[in-house]
């Protein structure tokens, strides 16, 4: 399975549970990781995110890339 395949798949699985856009929280959850780890993605420019306010928004296709991206590694 390309890389490609497996973001149109993780995608799909997200799109069970999650809207187009995810929040903090939300990709935590997604990833099992801290609130501070997903800041620290977004600064290090490896999850995009859009700031609305002083909150973050993500959508959940880079969300499913982050996750394809990083099982490659």
């Amino acid at each position: 399975m390309d890389l490609a395949d497996r973001i149109r798949e993780i995608d799909k699985a997200l799109s069970q549970n999650y809207s187009t856009t995810l929040s903090t929280n939300q990709v935590c959850e997604v990833l099992g990781t801290h609130p501070k780890t997903v800041q620290s993605y977004v600064r290090d420019r490896r999850i995009k995110a859009s700031r609305i306010g002083k909150n973050y928004r993500y959508l959940r296709e880079e969300v499913a890339k982050f996750m394809a991206y990083s099982e490659n590694d």
